[in-house]
């Protein structure tokens, strides 16, 4: 085969969140993401490139338990879905470093010194609450980006997935 494995190109990721919530079931939250992505070049041979991004973007956040449920402070598991968007701003593309193919022609997309571009995102989620403070969060997400944000032009927007597991941590009334 002349691609590498999904799983290799499976790269880390870290994000920051601070959020409102407005109602008992709608919310905002600001984020800040990013880290590294991975690609591929395939001509004669495979020759794997990685780049770094930084994210930010704002979500509308609708917790479903509180939408379905009504209302209760102790929810011990409160599903979540989100919308938004922002903007990415890429940096250190190794794409700029293959050796392996001509970048005007396979690389229509590179960019060389940095990129900025819109975002819009998607995805659900679960807080699982382990006291009024703090509860474990688990969630995944899709963002669709500009076709050049991994270099290469394919005449369709990029996609990243994200599953991500941290801590929340509630300040104010519970």
């Amino acid at each position: 085969s002349c691609e590498v494995k999904y799983m290799e190109l499976f790269s880390p990721a870290a994000a920051l969140n601070l959020g409102w919530q407005i109602t008992p079931s709608f919310g905002l939250r600001l984020g800040a993401s990013g880290w590294q992505g991975k690609g591929h070049a395939v001509y004669n041979t495979i020759e794997k490139y990685s780049f770094n991004y930084a994210q930010g973007s704002l979500d509308i956040v609708l917790d479903l338990g509180n939408l379905f449920g009504g209302y209760k402070h102790n929810r011990g598991f409160s599903p979540y879905i989100f919308i938004g968007g922002g903007g990415v701003y890429g940096f250190n593309n190794g794409a700029n470093n293959v050796k392996s193919v001509v970048p005007a022609q396979y690389f229509e997309n590179l960019w060389t010194k940095n990129l900025i571009s819109p975002v819009g995102r998607a995805g659900l989620g679960a807080d699982i609450r382990l006291s009024d403070i703090v509860a474990i969060t688990i969630e995944a997400n899709a963002n669709v980006l500009s076709d050049k944000f991994n270099s290469k032009k394919a005449n369709n927007h990029d996609f990243q997935f994200n599953a991500l597991a941290g801590l929340k941590i509630n300040l104010g009334k519970p």
